[in-house]
């Protein structure tokens, strides 16, 4: 797995749990709070230049030297595209018309009532961690809205994402113990 990007990971995996995404998320998170310290570097989010170790940690690995055009909304913007795109599994600039507006609309269209019909099978969701998907997917559309004041900052992400993976690590450990019991 060495070298295989996120895309290739999300195509090819028969099973991708979402404590894995979940993880990786964690990981581009902390790469972009990184980052931010040298605000004019730039990089791009996507799935396939996010590249992965073998214990699936994320490194970003386009980058920009004093680009004008990596604004913090148009990052959290990219952010946002590559949370839907790891919860869907689609890819915007395939599948879609529209490339990535297309795919934020299609998304939209089916939130929150009918997220069942976007949602990546291969994450197996319980009824749990289907609402934790759902929450995921709403801050997804929130990073993507750049017209309005809905926008969150990165360190607002970092906080959600954050106690999102403390709540995957509990349940996780809740569940090892219900099975040994």
């Amino acid at each position: 797995m060495e070298g295989e990007n996120l895309k290739m990971w999300l195509m090819g995996s028969n099973i991708t749990p979402r404590r894995h995404r979940l993880r990786i998320l964690m990981g581009v998170v902390e790469g972009m709070s990184y980052l931010e310290e040298w605000p004019e570097v730039g990089y791009d989010l996507r799935t396939s230049s996010i590249l992965l170790s073998n214990n699936l940690e994320p490194r970003i690995s386009r980058f920009k030297i004093r680009d004008q055009s990596s604004s913090r909304s148009r990052k959290m913007y990219k952010f946002g595209v590559l949370l839907l795109e790891m919860l869907v599994n689609r890819r915007p600039e395939e599948e879609f018309k529209r490339g990535e507006a297309g795919f934020i609309e299609y998304i939209r269209m089916h939130y929150p009532g009918n997220l069942q019909k976007v949602i990546d099978q291969k994450m197996e969701l319980t009824q749990n961690t289907f609402d934790q998907a759902k929450q995921a997917i709403g801050l997804g559309l929130m990073c993507t809205d750049a017209s309005s004041n809905q926008q969150v900052s990165l360190g607002q992400v970092f906080d959600i994402m954050s106690r999102a993976n403390q709540s995957c690590r509990f349940l996780a450990s809740h569940n090892a113990i219900s099975g040994f019991l």
